[in-house]
């Protein structure tokens, strides 16, 4: 959890930084009407997390996983008096996941992708400035392969749960926005035959950095 909280204060800071520099800029020039409208763009980033057993308990019933991320988004923003109500829809590809091998056997798993829809409750700070705070529903693909005597078990899974994080976006002109975000999902558990049954629960904890092209 520290070091959750470390990466996305790091990373909130900087983009914060970045847009007090551009309103600085932008000083003495008037505003466009900011914050209204349809937004379209990409995102990569960091994810880390757990993949459990439900089933279990003790020190092997889970694995850490982590890896890279990178999708696109579609949203849509409205700004009343300073505050501003949106939705947003993003999928990724990643690589989030580990790899476990012992004496005869190999255990691997991968996020492949995953995807939210989610509602955005913000306010502006300054007229280029937006921070916000986000919750909605996740979706993940999740897959999982044991490999032990030349047979292969496992599969890939849907997983389904709930995501909330926060962030900061900047607009660097008057149709283009950077943004910085924590997202945490708990995507919770599907089944999976290793051979036998297991569940296995899903928790991602994802930094992302991004931009946007506004209509």
């Amino acid at each position: 959890m520290i070091r959750s909280i470390v990466l996305a204060s790091a990373v909130l800071f900087t983009l914060s930084s970045a847009a007090s520099a551009a309103d600085a800029v932008a000083a003495g020039v008037p505003s466009a009407e900011y914050w209204n409208g349809l937004y379209a763009g990409v995102h990569a980033g960091y994810g880390w997390g757990r993949a459990r057993n439900v089933d279990a308990s003790g020190p092997d019933s889970y694995r850490d996983i982590d890896g890279w991320l990178g999708g696109v988004q579609i949203g849509a923003n409205t700004r009343m008096n300073g505050i501003v109500l949106g939705v947003e829809g993003d999928i990724a590809v990643s690589g989030i996941g580990f790899s476990n091998a012992g004496q005869g056997f190999s255990l691997d798993g991968n996020v492949d992708w995953l995807s939210t829809i989610r509602g955005r409750v913000g306010f502006t700070p300054t007229e280029r400035v937006l921070v916000y705070g986000t919750a909605g529903v996740a979706f993940a693909g999740f897959d999982l392969d044991l490999n032990g005597g030349g047979q292969l078990f496992g599969g890939n899974g849907f997983h389904t749960g709930w995501a909330v994080g926060a962030g900061v976006e900047t607009m660097v002109t008057d149709s283009v926005s950077l943004k910085a975000e924590y997202v945490y999902s708990d995507f919770g558990s599907d089944s999976y035959s290793l051979p036998d049954p297991v569940n296995i629960a899903l928790r991602v904890h994802t930094v992302r950095i991004g931009a946007n092209f506004h209509f």
